[in-house]
């Protein structure tokens, strides 16, 4: 019994001495808050228009501190203890070759060092320097505050990274309210583009006859049509919306990521396939608008008669198409990696993928997925799937089979 009181004792001092410390990593600071999502503590006081801060991490690290709401663009503080600088900086872009160092450093009493294990950073500077690479800070506002840690031993890519709002006179600290439109934005695209985009794909290129129709009596099923056209529609409408949103929160586009480089390719080639559409001609067919089913010369129509006009537009439509499923797996998977994304959700959107090319190839093979329904179908096919599905990905292959699909 004895023992077991003297072991919770133990860990109740451990906690206190623990939280004592965490409390004294301020020092003589004002205020100090720990950022959530991370172990990194911000210390900070003002006095005579000057600001102080100190930033405090259990690790060896390097830390870099901004201003501004997003990174290109901002002023930046980096403190890197492998060589101990501490850099009055700007950002021109996202990437680490983009910070550039200010030609007048306005810092003062500047250091970084580690101690106990812990890195500490110091630095003062004006709330409003008049360089026009600072950002002028107010006392009494809320300051969107950017922060970013990454290994010590070097000044590599940061593992973690945040924006905040701070309170300098009150102290308070939040997280910002755009957080929720990167939300909606995750959401809106993995949604459209991850799932609805490829189900969109699907049905355009085998359901084109459907169950219950008499074929080839009955021609005009426009079921594929109107989930071709709405699907496609509500996805391109609804992703510019959300971007649109994006780029008002964060006060305009920000292009030097992959993941936006790709979304903005994706974005365009949805307007470019709705666009295009409106030039796919005239429909005819005894079914067509104003066709006399008795009369064949009343049938003409640019579908109907496969002229050069609808022949360019279904090889256009159907290769930018494919182009712009294919571009969907990087595009969220650099999304995903971007905004640190868990490795289930990750793993799960890539199952999701493989499992659309053996639907895909299964249509291809038999016209019907009843083989991947059925456990004892998956089992009994599965080796033939997997080797069409690779198959599928020669390039041979692929091009003859997109060649004669035109």
């Amino acid at each position: 019994m004895n023992r077991y009181l003297m072991a919770l004792l133990a860990g109740l001092v451990s906690t206190l001495l623990s939280l004592s410390t965490q409390a004294n990593d301020c020092g003589a600071m004002d205020h100090g808050q720990v950022v959530p999502g991370s172990e990194l503590r911000l210390c900070w006081s003002m006095e005579d228009d000057n600001l102080h801060i100190k930033a405090v991490h259990p690790g060896h690290v390097w830390i870099g501190i901004g201003w501004g709401t997003r990174m290109a663009g901002a002023d930046a503080v980096i403190g890197r203890p492998d060589i101990g600088t501490v850099v009055d900086s700007h950002m021109i872009g996202r990437r680490l070759d983009d910070i550039r160092t200010d030609a007048r450093s306005d810092l003062f009493d500047a250091a970084i060092a580690v101690e106990k294990g812990s890195t500490i950073l110091t630095f003062s500077r004006p709330l409003a320097s008049g360089d026009e690479n600072d950002a002028a800070l107010s006392a009494e506002d809320w300051v969107p505050t950017l922060w970013a840690i990454g290994d010590g031993s070097g000044f590599r890519r940061h593992t973690q990274f945040g924006v905040i709002d701070i309170n300098l006179a009150s102290g308070g600290l939040r997280e910002p309210g755009t957080g929720w439109v990167l939300w909606l934005h995750a959401v809106v695209m993995l949604l459209t583009w991850g799932l609805v985009v490829p189900l969109i794909v699907l049905v355009a290129r085998y359901f084109k006859v459907t169950k219950g129709q008499r074929f080839p009596r009955n021609l005009d099923n426009r079921f594929w049509w109107l989930v071709h056209l709405h699907g496609n529609v509500a996805v391109v409408v609804s992703s510019w919306l959300v971007v649109g949103g994006l780029w008002v929160s964060f006060s305009g586009p920000e292009l030097d990521s992959l993941h936006a480089k790709l979304g903005i390719l994706l974005l365009c080639l949805g307007i470019w396939q709705l666009s295009w559409g409106i030039g796919r001609g005239t429909k005819g067919g005894p079914s067509g608008k104003g066709a006399d089913p008795d009369k064949p010369e009343t049938w003409r129509g640019d579908h109907y008669d496969m002229t050069w006009r609808r022949r360019l537009f279904e090889s256009v439509h159907k290769a930018s198409g494919y182009l712009a499923l294919i571009l969907t797996l990087p595009t969220v998977l650099s999304g995903m990696f971007e905004f640190r994304a868990g490795w289930l959700l990750i793993l799960g959107y890539l199952g999701w993928v493989l499992l659309l090319v053996f639907i895909f190839r299964a249509y291809s093979l038999r016209g019907h997925v009843s083989t991947l329904i059925r456990p004892s179908g998956v089992l009994m096919n599965v080796t033939r799937v997997i080797g069409e599905a690779i198959k599928l990905l020669r390039l041979e292959s692929g091009v003859q089979r997109w060649y004669c699909s035109l």
